[in-house]
């Protein structure tokens, strides 16, 4: 009787659901992600979300409608939540940080379109709501608030939801094996151009 086929690393090596939960939670090294605070300018989840944040913004005070005014709410309005996930999702370590740093600039952003006007420009176009100028400081400060506690909880639970599809489908991105193709003769060959070991005589 033929043996069974052992089962790949690949499928003995994965994770059930609530194993894959746990392991995808990690404790914050804090001073190691403070010490590698420099770098965090130079990875594509900060850039990426940055530049949807401009790109809302921007799109809103040329083009304000409906769809540009959801955008701002998911970029730029604190607390940020779109943007706070993409930067979680992307981040290479320090997730958290990226939610603080990202979460204060989109707060800087908001206050540059309210103290000059541009917010309630275009939230009068499109009948939204505008804000009155001796409002605005209560605002800001709100932002910034909100920021520093919903920003490293939203990117943090992106790049925990990150790490558990890893844990949980971690065939995905692997390239298939080739099967062993098969000759007229009905043997199986290693590669399809085999050097041969020796010259028969």
């Amino acid at each position: 009787r033929a043996a069974a086929p052992a089962r790949s690393n690949a499928d003995t090596a994965r994770p059930g659901i609530g194993a894959a939960l746990r392991r995808a939670y990690h404790r914050p090294d804090i001073r190691a992600d403070l010490a590698w605070l420099p770098n965090l300018a130079r990875s594509k989840a900060f850039w990426i979300p940055l530049a949807a944040a401009g790109a809302a913004s921007i799109a809103y005070v040329v083009a304000p409608s409906a769809l540009t005014y959801t955008l701002m709410q998911y970029l730029v309005w604190a607390p940020p939540i779109g943007l706070l996930f993409i930067a979680g999702f992307l981040a290479p370590r320090a997730s958290w940080l990226y939610g603080i740093v990202l979460g204060l600039i989109s707060s800087a952003i908001f206050a540059a379109m309210l103290y000059s006007g541009a917010w309630n420009t275009s939230a009068a176009v499109i009948g939204g709501p505008t804000i009155a100028a001796d409002a605005y400081p209560g605002f800001v400060a709100q932002w910034i608030v909100l920021s520093l506690l919903a920003g490293p909880f939203f990117a943090a639970a992106a790049a925990w939801y990150r790490r558990f599809l890893q844990l949980s489908n971690p065939n995905r991105g692997r390239r298939p094996q080739q099967p062993q193709k098969r000759t007229g003769d009905g043997r199986t060959r290693a590669s399809t151009n085999p050097q041969k070991a020796g010259v028969r005589r």
